[in-house]
Order: C-alpha cells, then sequence, then structure tokens
C-alpha cells in the first residue's frame, strides 16, 4: 500500500448474505430475511494502516520501512501486534475511493494487480521472456492463481473456491 503497488482489497461479507431471494446494490445486500447486510468503509472515509511496532519512551518505532526498525528486529525486539495498533500511533492512512460487491471468483486480472499481485517478467537461458505473477510468497502462471493461493494462505484453505461475497474496496494513499 505504501509504495502504491496496492490500491484494492477484498473482506468476506459477515455474515454472508443468504442467495435466495437477494436483492443488491454496490452497497448494500438485502437478503430474503430482510437483513441488511452494509460494508464496513464508505467512500471518503479515511481509515489508518496498522503495523507491527513498539514504544520506547516517547518514541514509535516501526518494523518496515526503517534501519532503526531493521536494527530492533535483528535484536529480537517484541513487536506489539498491529491488529491492537490504535489510529494514534498510526503513520499512513488510506482514503476508501470507491466501494463494491461481488463473488470473490469474480476478480479480473486487473483487479488481481490492483490487489498487489506482481507481475514478474523472467528471462532465462532460452531467449524469449515469460511472465509470471508474484502473490509474495510464490510465483504463478496467471494472475488469479496467485490471488488465489493468497486469500486461502491469508483466510483459510478453499476459501476462493468456497466463493464467498466479498466487499471491494478501492483506495488511495494519503498524506
Amino acid at each position: 500500500v505504501v509504495t502504491g503497488e496496492k490500491t484494492q482489497t477484498r473482506r468476506i461479507i459477515k455474515p454472508q448474505p443468504d442467495s435466495r431471494g437477494l436483492r443488491t446494490t454496490n452497497v448494500m445486500f438485502e437478503d430474503w430475511h430482510g437483513r441488511e447486510i452494509k460494508p464496513k468503509y464508505k467512500v471518503g472515509e479515511i481509515v489508518y494502516l496498522k503495523e507491527p511496532y513498539v514504544i520506547s519512551g516517547s518514541y514509535i518505532i516501526y518494523k518496515f520501512g526503517s534501519t532503526i526498525g531493521q536494527e530492533c528486529d535483528k535484536a529480537g525486539v517484541k513487536w506489539k501486534n498491529k491488529l491492537f495498533m490504535p489510529e494514534s500511533a498510526a503513520r499512513h492512512f488510506i482514503k476508501i475511493t470507491a466501494v463494491g460487491a461481488e463473488r470473490l471468483q469474480d476478480i479480473s486480472e486487473e483487479d488481481c494487480l490492483k490487489e498487489g499481485i506482481e507481475e514478474v517478467i523472467w528471462k532465462g537461458k532460452i531467449l524469449k521472456s515469460s511472465k509470471h505473477y508474484f502473490n509474495g510468497y510464490e510465483s504463478y502462471d496467471t494472475p488469479i492463481e496467485a490471488y488465489a493461493e493468497l486469500i486461502d494462505r491469508i483466510n483459510g484453505n478453499g476459501t476462493f473456491q468456497r466463493n464467498p461475497f466479498v466487499w471491494v474496496y478501492d483506495f488511495k494513499l494519503i498524506k
């Protein structure tokens, strides 16, 4: 996100809407029970990014993006869990620019790249080039394969295959 390579994210909708009699708009579901299921974030909302950190005296040290953080990591510093990071400790913020809903498997190749899947061109001993798509762990032949493995790694094996409804958030990093 901080380097601008990731500008979109998907979050599994909870509770999952019942698709029987489902009425949907881009920003809300209403299932056959009459439950309205709305996204957590709205267009225009500003959200802070959580990251591992530690407080040292009156300073906040972040695990990533600084030599101090790298030195602390090497020294075995116990980082605070990013899930519990307060907004007051945040240094990066994003603005939600679009919200939508879709099934997970409806993701396009272009959206996989917005999700942070990297396109890598590799030139081997043979003169022709081949593209691969890297998800931070392994390379795949297509961006969708790379994303499917990544979402399974994050949300549990079989998530992509189950094809749940997801919120799709587009965002931009703000200063």
